[in-house]
């Protein structure tokens, strides 16, 4: 009977880590994924910028060049 009692609560307890890791896994990975994918936005934008302030700067220089 204790025996019976201690593997039932070992499967209790087993099932409750894996419901707080799958939990754990759900709230987690997504986080991870959008903060990626902020970070990648984020250093998109700022090569698209940096881009863009380059070409201005070119053409400014060939606008100096020429006239």
């Amino acid at each position: 009977f204790f025996l019976f009692s201690s593997f039932f609560f070992f499967v209790l307890f087993f099932f409750s880590c894996a419901n707080v890791v799958s939990f754990f896994f759900v709230l987690v990975i997504p986080l991870l994924f959008f903060s990626f994918l902020l970070c990648f936005l984020v250093y998109f934008f700022f090569f698209i910028f940096l881009l863009f302030f380059l070409i201005c700067f070119f053409f400014f220089f060939v606008l100096l060049f020429f006239f």
